[in-house]
């Protein structure tokens, strides 16, 4: 019986939720184009691609929260005192 490197197995079980998402109509069509360029790419390449889009879009997402959550609290404030 020969067994298998358990590098590949997970690759596979990886690559088989990658074809569900893009398989899936329901995601982004952003994710899943960012999805099937990566298939091609250094995976090196792609992981300091990763820090750097998630440290940026998390910052910015963070921001906007912020600022939403802000604004509505000062009208908040302007509704109770008016």
């Amino acid at each position: 019986m020969e067994t298998q490197d358990p590098h590949e197995l997970v690759l596979k079980d990886v690559d088989d939720q990658i074809d569900w998402v893009l398989e899936n109509q329901r995601m982004s069509a952003w994710l899943r184009q960012s999805l099937r360029s990566a298939r091609d790419r250094d995976p090196v390449d792609i992981l300091n691609d990763l820090y750097l889009l998630s440290y940026l879009l998390k910052r910015r997402a963070d921001a906007q929260i912020a600022k939403s959550l802000s604004l509505q609290g000062a009208a908040m404030r302007r509704h109770k005192a008016g």
